[in-house]
């Protein structure tokens, strides 16, 4: 077969996928990773700081209104430089747990300290303390000395050690009064304030520190401001001060390594800091420098292998079409030499939508069709036509048919409908089927708002089955009660009839449901009124088997018949065998589902009924059975045998009951 349109596209279009854009995209790559990727992180690094350090500010800010409000507090006055502390006590105790909670809402306080400029300098910090240390009382004596009401200054925590200092942000006490005799003072955490520092390196790699106007570093991510700054923050803070502006970025060299570096002013009282983020670019351009370089290479390598490998892989990646299209249109493409059947795709199009249109049409047929089709399983089945078929065979047919039958229980239903006689003039002599059918649907979309596997059968006469299938140990009762309640009250009120529901015995197999709608059927006979609503559960009351009540076995008999039927079918003579049994045996499902597989496989063992007189009496009729099952006609065979044994039942021959068929060999 020669080649069509798509092969050629396909061809042309792999040479220039291999060749061309590999050689761009190396290219391009590979400049991206110089300048300009450079120049988009540091914009990107920029960004990042600009938003970080505003958060840092809103820190700083909010311990600044903090302090500011706390120093307007009624009970920071100027009566506490005349109270004695060691008297009032509660005093000293209020204000210590002031200081507390002063230090516990901002998360970046060490310690909160009141400092009272009395005959005698106290402190709490936050316990209460007489200082003595002159040097101590001359370093607060120069706070209080300040023009300014609040700012931020460095002060050592132990006068001892002079040369280790704390952030501390200072407000005289009171907040409005010119001539202050105390101070308000909280020490910042200084490894928090690190930590929060080193927020403003994204790449967690680099330096940042704060450093007021004239170049004094206060605080550093690397550690304490107090010691010596390493070569790097000096370089920085020089690169910085030599700019001359408040806020900027650049990259800078530093020990081969490229560092994009930020940096921005915070407005604080009385002062402005400077804060200094500068982060490795170089790590991150690094691998895509080596990436680009690499794909560069590749992309050439693939160059030359573009042209022989293009012509294996056109034909390769056609063949499957080639294939599709062999299968679908045979010999028609190129036949017409047409643009259509030139075309590998517009001939496929075509014919996948005819095959679309057949295969749609036909799932649509097979859905209007599927709930007809289970309505006629279930009517077979519930009337025993299907008792030659295993219980496997069974669920793998109702599972094909979309029920959930695994692990389930089966329970049925009898609904049966009285009262027509009484509905002169809404309906007439003969329209019990349509009032059957409306009725089915009422219990269907009942059931089916309880259950979630309810199914409706619908047999014309004024009766309706319902088959539901639950969990095998959901308990069920109290819910079938109350579906039996509301589908009576409604077809009571929709239809004016009156309603009686058998609920038939559970049971883990589905080849019982025939007996156990035959007796739910059965048990109508233990109604109490005629035309009233009334629920019959066979699980609270007894059974005919159960109160030795002889009930011909009607079950069995469609079995015999229906093995009658199935042999004639097959065109082979049916002879007889008589089996013998009693009716409460018969009554058993597991023996009247014996008998009827033995009849189906032709397997009756020959009966030797009771001799003498018995309580059981022979059957005789053996010529009249011999001639009946010589007759090929199967539904005249089956109407003797019926007539025969309903006779023998019925004239009190025993409680015998078997008529099966065998087939010749």
């Amino acid at each position: 077969m020669g080649k069509g349109v798509f092969f050629r596209k396909s061809l042309i279009l792999i040479l220039i996928i291999s060749s061309i854009p590999g050689i761009i995209v190396g290219g391009l790559i590979y400049w991206m990773g110089g300048g300009w990727l450079e120049n988009e992180l540091l914009q990107l690094h920029k960004n990042q700081i600009i938003q970080r350090a505003a958060n840092i500010d809103d820190q700083f800010s909010y311990m600044e209104t903090s302090l500011a409000h706390w120093a307007f507090d009624p009970k920071f006055n100027s009566s506490l430089t005349e109270t004695n502390f060691f008297r009032d006590f509660e005093v000293a105790r209020d204000i210590t747990k002031t200081l507390g909670v002063m230090q516990g809402s901002n998360p970046l306080a060490k310690q909160v300290e009141l400092y009272l400029n009395a005959p005698k300098p106290l402190r709490f910090g936050p316990e209460y303390d007489v200082i003595t240390n002159a040097d101590t009382v001359q370093t607060y004596t120069q706070l209080l000395s300040q023009s300014k009401l609040a700012f931020w200054a460095k002060l050592a925590a132990n006068p001892s050690v002079p040369e280790k200092k704390d952030l501390t942000l200072v407000h005289k006490i009171p907040g409005a009064d010119l001539h202050p005799f105390g101070a308000l003072l909280v020490r910042l955490n200084e490894e928090k304030v690190s930590g929060m520092l080193k927020t403003l390196t994204p790449y967690n790699v680099g330096e940042t520190f704060l450093m007021q106007d004239d170049g004094e570093v206060l605080l550093s991510s690397s550690g304490s401001a107090s010691q010596p700054a390493a070569s790097f923050d000096e370089t920085l803070r020089g690169e910085v001060l030599k700019r001359g502006q408040k806020t900027g970025s650049f990259l800078l060299d530093w020990n081969r390594s490229t560092y994009t570096v930020s940096y921005g002013n915070f407005v604080r009282i009385g002062t402005e800091w400077t804060y200094v983020s500068a982060s490795p670019i170089s790590v991150i351009t690094k691998p895509v420098d080596f990436i680009s370089k690499l794909i560069l290479s590749v992309s050439c390598a693939a160059l030359l292998l573009a042209v022989v490998l293009s012509w294996l892989a056109s034909r390769k990646i056609y063949s499957p079409i080639d294939r599709l299209v062999t299968i679908l249109t045979g010999d028609k493409l190129f036949a017409g030499g047409s643009a259509e059947t030139n075309d590998e795709f517009k001939m496929i199009e075509k014919e996948w939508l005819h095959l679309s249109r057949e295969s749609h049409t036909l799932q649509t047929k097979l859905e209007e069709q599927l709930p007809h089709v289970k309505e006629g399983f279930l009517l077979q089945l519930v009337q025993g036509f299907l008792y030659s078929y295993s219980e496997e065979d069974l669920l793998e047919r109702m599972r094909a048919l979309g029920w959930e039958v695994d692990g389930r229980q089966f329970l049925v239903m009898h609904v049966h409908l009285t009262g027509f006689t009484n509905l002169e003039g809404r309906f007439s002599q003969g329209d019990e089927g349509l009032v059957t059918f409306a009725a089915a649907n009422i219990i269907e979309e009942l059931s089916r708002s309880r259950m979630k596997q309810a199914d409706v059968m619908n047999f014309h006469d004024l009766s309706i089955g319902l088959l539901i299938m639950l969990p095998a140990n959901q308990p069920y009762k109290a819910e079938l009660h109350a579906l039996s309640d509301e589908l009576a009250q409604a077809i009571n009120r929709m239809l004016r009839l009156q309603v009686s529901v058998t609920i038939g015995k559970p049971s883990a197999s589905i080849s019982q449901v025939p007996s156990h709608y035959e007796e739910a059927k059965q048990a109508l006979g233990y109604r109490n009124f005629e035309n009233e609503n009334q629920i019959i559960d066979l699980d609270s009351i007894l059974t005919a088997e159960e109160i030795g009540e002889q009930r011909y076995p009607f079950a069995l008999e469609r079995e015999i018949i229906q093995a009658i039927r199935n042999r004639a079918a097959a065109g082979s003579a049916v002879p007889y065998r008589v089996v013998s049994r009693s009716a409460a045996g018969a009554g058993r499902e597991g023996d009247r589902r014996a008998a009827g597989h033995a009849a189906a496989a032709g397997q009756y063992p020959a009966c030797d009924p009771p001799s003498g007189n018995g309580s059981r009496p022979r059957l005789r009729h053996r010529q009249f059975v011999r001639a009946a099952d010589s007759d090929p006609r199967a539904e005249e065979n089956a109407r003797l045998v019926r007539q025969q044994a309903r006779t023998a039942f019925h004239s009190g021959a025993g409680r015998t009951l078997g008529c099966a068929a065998q087939a010749r060999g």
